[in-house]
């Protein structure tokens, strides 16, 4: 009798060995997910990440997958709650729901990831559509895509507006340093005629010598601009000329700036300078349409960030609220704009009788 007790003891000690052996880490395992819970539902989520982590290690391990999802949402939002934001981004990159979508949505947003966002925002709204921050989100990142092509092709007109302008404004500067060469006007500037004066000398001998000086310098000059530059002008010929100052309207004021220049006695000069001006005015109103094009852009990015800063706050903020696990982005509200106080509201409590005396 005592040898079979003794052998049932012995084999109960090696069934219960056996079991703890087996079910340990089972037990361990719903031991964390159980302390996971508690603390999440009590709102302490580092406790909850410290708990749910392993945990949900050791479910994928025995392939519990419906258990898996709900407590990688719960482990998610305990991130979120703890502004970890890395880490809640790479639980919600292994979920398909649609606060997934919507968070992975607002990053792609911030890394400029046009086409992703605006994928992951049209997900999260096929899963609520009545989500009114879901629609407006997604709105945003059209906007912010939009924006960033226009900030592209307006940098594009600009380089281009840019490297044409070098034709008419070397076109420009030859036709007045030739023509002032040639027809001998005083290249000098009148304060250069001052600081000879104060040499010693009268103006008429200071003028008389720098005339002289130019003179001599005036072969050279003509030299180097006809010989080593040479005509810096777009070739047109006189049928090209007239038949532009007989279409264009724009002639009327060209010809106006061109007879206040040097070269205005000269008909070919003058009238080459006047469809040169044209299309410099044409190129730089271009530059000047996309540098604004460019600013608004720059501007509308910068929009498009702060409204993408101010969703995902909603969302963080809505995951310190355990039951947001709940809930659906519908929940999420934007924070109604603080209104400052007029004056009349102000020197209404200024005169009210309670607020004449500091609260003992």
């Amino acid at each position: 009798m005592l040898k079979i007790l003794f052998r049932s003891f012995v084999l109960l000690v090696i069934a219960a060995s056996f079991a703890a052996y087996y079910y340990a880490p089972w037990l361990k395992t719903e031991w964390q997910v159980l302390s996971g819970r508690q603390a999440f539902l009590r709102g302490d989520f580092q406790v909850a990440v410290e708990h749910l982590s392993p945990a949900i290690e050791a479910l994928e391990q025995r392939g519990s997958t419906e258990r898996i999802v709900y407590w990688r949402r719960a482990l998610a939002q305990s991130h979120l709650a703890l502004r970890q934001d890395d880490d809640a981004l790479r639980h919600y990159r292994r979920l398909a729901d649609s606060k997934a979508h919507f968070a992975l949505g607002l990053r792609a947003l911030q890394a400029n990831e046009w086409a992703a966002s605006i994928d992951h925002l049209k997900r999260t709204l096929k899963a609520e559509p009545n989500c009114i921050v879901c629609q407006t989100a997604l709105a945003n990142a059209l906007a912010a895509e939009t924006a960033h092509r226009t900030g592209i092709d307006a940098r594009e007109v600009q380089t281009k507006a840019l490297e044409e302008m070098k034709v008419p404004v070397k076109c420009l500067c030859f036709l007045a340093g030739v023509t002032a060469v040639s027809a001998g006007i005083p290249a000098f500037h009148p304060n250069l005629v001052a600081i000879v004066r104060k040499a010693g000398t009268t103006k008429q001998v200071a003028e008389a010598a720098l005339k002289s000086l130019e003179w001599k310098l005036s072969p050279l000059l003509q030299r180097i601009l006809q010989e080593l530059v040479g005509d810096l002008c777009p070739p047109l010929s006189e049928s090209e000329l007239v038949k532009w100052a007989l279409e264009n309207e724009t002639i009327k004021w060209t010809l106006t700036w061109a007879e206040m220049a040097p070269y205005s006695g000269h008909a070919h000069r003058a009238t080459t300078a006047a469809v040169q001006t044209v299309e410099l005015t044409r190129l730089i109103a271009n530059y000047g349409q996309a540098f604004s094009a460019e600013r608004d852009s720059s501007k509308q990015l910068t929009a498009a960030d702060g409204l993408r800063a101010a969703h995902w706050d909603i969302l963080i903020a809505a995951s310190k609220n355990p039951r947001f696990i709940e809930l659906g982005l519908e929940s999420l509200t934007m924070p109604a704009p603080s209104v400052s106080r007029g004056w009349l509201s102000r020197t209404i409590d200024a005169l009210k009788p309670s607020n004449w005396f500091s609260k003992q």
